[in-house]
Formats: C-alpha cells, structure tokens, sequence
C-alpha cells in the first residue's frame, strides 16, 4: 500500500508535486522530498539539491541526451513508489514498471529515444547494443555513474530470462526489481542478475 508523506503550505495541506516555499522549490513525493536529482515537468527543468532544496533552471527545456536526467527519472519513479509488475499493460502505466520498462522509459524521459516507440525489453536493449547508435558495449572495468547492465542470454532474455538497469557507481545500482517489489538502489554484484545469467554493459552514446 502506498502511504502519502503530507507537507503543509500556505494554503492547507498537499500530498505530492513540486511548489515553491519561500525561496526554494520542494518535491513532494511519497517517500518525502526529492533529493539530489534533476525533474522535468511541462517543459520546466528542476535541480533539487542533497538537502531538497530546488531550483528552477529552466522553463523551456527539451532533454537530449541528458544523463542526468534519465537517471533522475529512476529516482523519481523510487520515490513515487513505483510498483514491480511484469503484466504487459501495468509495466508501462504510471506507478507500475519492470526492468526494462523503467530503464526505456528512463532513456526516453533523458531525450535517449524517442517517446514514440514502445517500451522495449532485454532483447531489444541487447540490439541496440549491437546497432551501437544509443548503446556502445563496455568491458566491465569502464562502468561508471550512468552506464546500463543488461543480464541474461541475447535471444534468451525474455520475460524472467534477463535483468537490467542503471549503475549508480562501480559498486551500487538503481533498478527495478521484484524482491524489493519496485525501484531501489542496491549493491551491484549478485542483484543484477549475475548469479545465473552473464551480464553486458552499456554506455549511452552522447550522453551530456
């Protein structure tokens, strides 16, 4: 179930979204207030630093490649209390997501892909993997803050055959997963999917 964090403003009571206090803008999600990510709403671009204080960076924005923001997105989503769910219609409605659902998703909040296309799975990352135009393969040893695992076997991944997400650092991912039964950040070996399938790493092409 999810429980509704409250925060009073000058008007009463509100239970979510972005309003201005004073002389800072506040986030208010379910788990409390937005803190060290970037959030695009109706073309106005947000900065919410470490202590959740934001600013207003700009009110005309359309992302293009922007990392921060995709992974922003992720953040977003975990503090929404996104929903693990693998049902083909809830994986792409607000408040439900999978793996590969959040990570699409994510990229095209980032200006990635193109909002148009439908929101893929481990296959059609591996792909694009092998095109190399938005995923450039990387050893191991390269990942870094904003890099992409895809686990499973190419032609294989499908459904429950696969995971992925987005590294946080070399140590620490953010994705969605069904122990923690939605988004969450955990360490990196042994919850990518890596204690049964082998795992490919991803860097977006261009990516500011």
């Amino acid at each position: 179930m999810k429980i509704a964090t409250f925060h009073p403003d000058s008007n009463g009571l509100i239970i979510q979204g972005i309003q201005k206090i004073g002389n800072y803008f506040y986030n208010h999600t379910y788990s409390g207030i937005s803190k060290g990510y970037k959030v695009l709403v109706n073309n106005n671009l947000y900065s919410f630093d470490n202590t959740g204080k934001g600013y207003l960076i700009s009110t005309n924005y359309t992302p293009v490649r922007d990392l921060d923001l995709a992974i922003g997105w992720m953040y977003q989503a975990k503090d929404f209390n996104y929903e693990y769910s693998m049902d083909w219609k809830k994986r792409n409605q607000k408040g439900y997501a999978d793996c590969s659902s959040a990570v699409y998703r994510a990229l095209k909040h980032g200006g990635f892909i193109s909002k148009n296309i439908a929101n893929g799975n481990t296959e059609t990352l591996f792909e694009l993997g092998r095109r190399g135009q938005i995923l450039k393969e990387i050893s191991e040893n390269e990942i870094r803050y904003g890099d992409i695992f895809v686990a499973g076997i190419p032609g294989k991944s499908s459904g429950s055959g696969g995971h992925t997400g987005f590294i946080l650092d070399k140590n620490t991912i953010i994705h969605c997963n069904y122990p923690d039964r939605g988004i969450s950040i955990t360490e990196r070996k042994g919850k990518m999917g890596d204690r049964r399938y082998p795992v490919k790493y991803y860097r977006l092409v261009g990516a500011i």
